[in-house]
């Protein structure tokens, strides 16, 4: 008889929080000015980043409507 342990299940679904962001990650997703960078630089950026700040474009465009 074996047990297999699945270690990193499929169903997990990440929680980054960026929708309710604590003050420090916030504060570096925002200070973080994208068109600024060249493409080396860009390509080094946390996913977190980018999905914050789309976020916060999309958020001004629901508003906008």
């Amino acid at each position: 008889m074996f047990i297999v342990v699945e270690s990193k299940p499929d169903n997990s679904l990440d929680d980054l929080r960026i929708n309710q962001p604590w003050p420090e990650l916030q504060e570096y997703c925002e200070g973080i000015d994208l068109k600024e960078l060249d493409d080396e630089s860009h390509a080094h950026i946390p996913y977190v980043v980018l999905l914050y700040q789309i976020l916060q474009e999309w958020k001004k465009t629901v508003s906008d409507i």
